[in-house]
């Protein structure tokens, strides 16, 4: 084989390598499905279709959409993910209506600070004279230690079943009536009125406490996620409220 020869194959191999590449470039485009994604491609570039294609592999000939496979837009209203600062669906968006949620509070707060103060003034006098009024075989003495022992009792396994059962508000409503029982009962101080009553006020001692510290918190957390003031000052804030007006019993 001579030099002659051998130009005449590299010619030849250089334009069946031309042929090739023409045949490529005029190639029909390529379609795919790769992790739930649709990829189509031509000339090695992707590119987009929004006709349905068929898939035949892992989902069993359903037709898929593009579009549907495209993750929605960002609508810019929601918390950025990690913020933190997620806010709950019941809460006032608007100016107007976070005004009036502040007063409801509010509102909430002073009416079950006079609901106390009415029921305290009268059992706080009452307990605190137990041992002069009722002095027969020491009755107002014992009507005291059976009404801590009690509530000793009842702060460690009632608040939180009842709570959970009938809520704060409840809570408060059906423990006051414990209060509202002995102090009725000293209106006919016996053996079988006071000691019974007292203990009724002892289990009804814990929940009605502790329902009420935890609907006030509960009110100033709400308070801080509506308008961004700092939580604990916030609640303290509701707690002075409350003490403020119940301890005018005293």
């Amino acid at each position: 084989m001579g030099p002659c020869d051998d130009k005449l194959d590299h010619d030849t191999n250089a334009n069946l390598g031309k042929v090739i590449d023409n045949s490529n470039s005029n190639a029909s485009p390529t379609m795919g499905l790769q992790n739930g994604v649709c990829h189509t491609q031509q000339n090695g570039i992707p590119f987009s279709k929004s006709h349905s294609i068929q898939d035949t592999g892992e989902h069993g000939g359903q037709s898929l959409d593009q579009h549907s496979l495209s993750a929605p837009e960002s609508t810019g209203s929601a918390p950025e993910e990690g913020s933190g600062e997620s806010v709950p669906d019941d809460l006032p968006k608007t100016l107007e209506t976070i005004k009036v949620e502040k007063k409801r509070i509010l509102k909430n707060i002073f009416l079950m600070s006079f609901c106390f103060l009415l029921v305290f003034s009268a059992f706080v006098g009452l307990m605190r004279l137990q041992s002069s009024l009722n002095t027969d075989s020491g009755l107002g003495t014992i009507t005291q230690a059976c009404m801590g022992g009690t509530m000793v009792i009842s702060c460690l396994a009632i608040p939180k079943l009842l709570i959970s059962q009938v809520g704060h508000k409840w809570t408060m409503a059906i423990s006051m009536s414990g209060y509202i029982l002995w102090i009725a009962a000293n209106g006919y101080p016996t053996w079988a009125t006071l000691v019974p009553t007292a203990v009724l006020v002892g289990l009804c001692g814990g929940p009605l406490w502790i329902a009420q510290a935890s609907y006030v918190t509960s009110l100033g957390s709400r308070w801080h996620r509506m308008c961004g003031e700092p939580e604990k000052a916030v609640i303290s804030r509701l707690f002075g409220y409350f003490w403020s007006v119940t301890l005018l019993c005293e």
